[in-house]
């Protein structure tokens, strides 16, 4: 499924969602894109951690507070239609957190017609958060997405972001499906794909 030649899309509510969800799954592409939604005074903070890792990065410019869900949905057809992933992914539908389910809402609604894959991906505000799909890092991708969650300086304090809760929590999913060849495990849900047709 992945190699150079395919594109993945990562939505995230805020800066700093899409590296730790799949910051280290984005490296296996040849070309991706981290779109964050709610850029929260943070977008420079985005930009540093999507180049980071390589990624482009686009930063809308919806309030919280006031963001209408059509006009969220219209925007990311645009995205969806000119940047041509191969793999989106974005929140899941069963966080804590408002934003990030208006976002996964959203981005459901955009893949109406999308024929690839779409994955959720987890944050610390996902309960629960049934994983079924796994992904792998080398000690290479998982230092470099941590590099990357580095470049949200305004949120160093934050609990989930301090060193022993990141390595435990990728540590954990590693094990949780008894992983034998590597540590650290980005987990996701599957929640469609769409295997087309040859000849």
């Amino acid at each position: 499924m992945v190699n150079g030649e395919k594109k993945i899309l990562i939505v995230g509510a805020h800066p700093d969602d899409a590296e730790y969800g799949a910051g280290g799954f984005l490296q296996m592409f040849g070309k991706a894109l981290i779109c964050v939604v709610f850029p929260m005074g943070r977008a420079d903070e985005a930009r540093a951690g999507a180049d980071e890792l390589g990624a482009d990065c686009a930063v809308m410019d919806f309030d919280a507070e006031n963001a209408r869900e059509r006009a969220l949905i219209e925007n990311l057809d645009e995205i969806i239609g000119r940047f041509k992933p191969n793999v989106i992914c974005t929140h899941s539908l069963t966080g804590v957190h408002q934003d990030h389910r208006l976002v996964a809402r959203s981005v459901i609604s955009a893949c109406r017609a999308f024929t690839g894959m779409v994955l959720f991906f987890g944050t610390p505000s996902d309960h629960p958060f049934a994983a079924n799909l796994f992904v792998e890092l080398t000690d290479a991708q998982f230092e470099k997405k941590l590099t990357a969650l580095r470049k949200h300086k305004s949120q160093a304090n934050r609990p989930y972001m301090q060193s022993q809760a990141l390595h435990t929590h990728f540590n954990y999913w590693n094990e949780a499906y008894q992983g034998k060849s590597g540590r650290w495990v980005e987990p996701f849900v599957l929640h469609r794909n769409v295997i087309r047709r040859t000849g």
